[in-house]
C-alpha cells in the first residue's frame, strides 16, 4: 500500500479527522474491494489519493475558517487600544504639566519662608525678606498694618503656630546665621533629596534643609540654641538620627548615611554585607556600631537574625530586591 496512503489511514484510526470518516471511507473501501490481485485493482494511485484529499478538505477550511477570526479579532483589539492610547493623550493638559514642571524646579531651588519687598515709587524695589523672617516654615504673612510704631506683620506657620512681628527697621529682621553645615555623603539615586532636619523637646521641626546629591554640602540656618535631635534621611537609605547641642558659634559636622541593608557603609548590598550579617546573627561576631545594626536590621524588629540574612542575601544575589 503507498506511503501517503497508510498515513493518512492511521490518521483516521487514531481520531484526527474531523469529518464523517465512516461514510467518506465507504467509498475508498469500495474502491479497494476487488477479489483480484493488486493488478486488477479498478481504480488508480491517484484515484485513492484523490479521494483522500477530500477527507482533510473540511478539516482545512474550518482550521482556516478560526485563523481567519482569530485575525480579525486581534486587528480590532489593536484599533481599539490604538485610539484608547490616543484619547488618553489628548486628554493630557500639557500646558498644565509645562507649569507643574517649571513650578517644582522652583521650590526645589528656592529659599523657603514668604518674601516681602518694598518699594517708594513702584519702579526700584527692595527685598525685606526673602525667607519667612528667618523662620523657613512662615509660609504667609496673610495680615500686616503700617503703623507710626512700624510695620506689624503676622505669620502663618501650621507647625507651631502664626507669629506676630513689629518691623521698626530692616535691622530688626535677624541675618541668616549658620547653625551647623558641613557635607552630607549618601548612596543610589543622586537626583534623590537628602533631608537634614532639627527637632527640638516636644518633637517639632523648625529647622532643616533639603539638598540633592550624593556628596553635597548642606547648612541649617538660624537655629536657636538649645539640644535638638539632628535627623538624616533619603529614600531606601536608613536614617541616622544623632543627638546635636546648638550654640553661639556654627557646627561643622559631616554625615552619612547608607541603604538599607549596608552594613559595612560602602553604598553597596552584596554578600559581605549578609555574610557579616549571618556572623552576627550566629553570635559569632556581633556588629556593635549603632547605625551599623540599623542598617542590618532590615525588618525593623530590633534584632538581626537568620531572616535578615535571608533577605540581605536574596537582595545581593537578585532574587528579592529590598529596594
Amino acid at each position: 500500500m503507498d506511503k501517503e496512503l497508510e498515513d493518512a489511514l492511521a490518521e483516521y484510526e487514531d481520531g484526527e479527522l474531523d469529518v464523517d470518516k465512516d461514510k467518506e471511507l465507504a467509498g475508498v473501501g469500495a474502491m479497494l474491494d476487488v477479489s483480484g490481485g493488486e493488478d486488477e485493482l479498478p481504480v488508480t494511485k491517484d484515484d485513492i489519493i484523490g479521494a483522500l484529499s477530500d477527507l482533510f478538505t473540511g478539516k482545512k477550511e474550518s482550521i482556516e475558517a478560526k485563523i481567519a477570526a482569530v485575525k480579525e479579532t486581534i486587528a480590532s483589539k489593536l484599533a481599539e487600544l490604538k485610539q484608547k492610547l490616543e484619547d488618553a493623550y489628548n486628554s493630557i493638559d500639557w500646558e498644565g504639566m509645562r507649569m507643574y514642571l517649571w513650578v517644582s524646579e522652583r521650590v526645589r531651588n528656592d529659599t523657603w519662608g514668604f518674601d516681602i519687598v518694598r518699594t517708594k515709587d513702584g519702579v526700584e524695589f527692595e527685598v525685606v525678606t526673602d525667607n519667612g523672617l528667618g523662620d523657613k516654615y512662615n509660609y504667609g504673612c496673610p495680615a500686616f498694618l503700617s503703623t507710626e510704631e512700624g510695620l506689624y506683620v503676622g505669620t502663618s506657620n501650621p507647625f507651631y503656630g502664626g507669629q506676630l512681628w513689629l518691623i521698626q527697621d530692616k535691622s530688626d529682621i535677624p541675618e541668616d546665621r549658620v547653625a551647623i553645615s558641613g557635607t552630607v555623603t549618601s548612596f543610589l539615586d543622586e537626583e534623590a533629596r537628602v533631608t537634614v532636619d532639627l527637632y527640638n523637646e516636644l518633637g517639632n521641626n523648625p529647622y532643616g534643609c533639603d539638598v540633592f546629591g550624593n556628596e553635597t554640602e548642606y547648612e541649617i540656618l538660624n537655629a536657636e540654641p538649645g539640644e535638638y535631635t539632628l535627623k538624616v534621611s533619603k529614600d531606601n537609605h536608613v536614617t541616622r538620627e544623632m543627638t546635636v547641642v546648638i550654640g553661639e558659634y556654627p557646627i561643622a559636622l559631616d554625615l552619612k548615611i547608607c541603604p538599607i541593608g549596608d552594613v559595612t557603609g560602602d553604598g553597596i548590598v552584596n554578600t559581605t554585607d549578609s555574610m557579616r550579617v549571618n556572623l552576627h546573627a550566629k553570635g559569632a561576631a556581633l556588629i556593635t556600631d549603632e547605625y551599623a545594626f540599623a542598617c542590618g536590621d532590615v525588618n525593623h524588629d530590633g534584632t538581626i537574625n537568620t531572616v535578615d540574612f535571608m533577605r540581605i542575601n536574596a537582595h545581593a544575589k537578585g532574587a528579592a530586591k529590598l529596594f
